[in-house]
């Protein structure tokens, strides 16, 4: 898994760790089925540790396959 920051100006707003994951396929927008349990776990494992979570934003459904451009 690759992440990435950009656009950070104020250390006191990152957190410790981000989890970033993307939904499967039908699945509603958000983490997905297994982002939200991922999440739950890297926190309950890091007591102390503020834990971010992002869902990537990209079209997961079969009619709306991703084209390259």
């Amino acid at each position: 898994m690759c992440t990435f920051s950009a656009g950070v100006t104020n250390a006191a707003a990152r957190a410790d760790v981000e989890v970033v994951s993307a939904r499967g396929t039908l699945e509603p927008p958000g983490s997905g089925i297994v982002g939200n349990p991922l999440a739950d776990g890297t926190k309950s494992r890091l007591p102390g540790k503020s834990v971010n979570t992002y869902g990537v934003d990209y079209a997961a459904d079969v009619l709306r396959p991703v084209r390259p451009t």
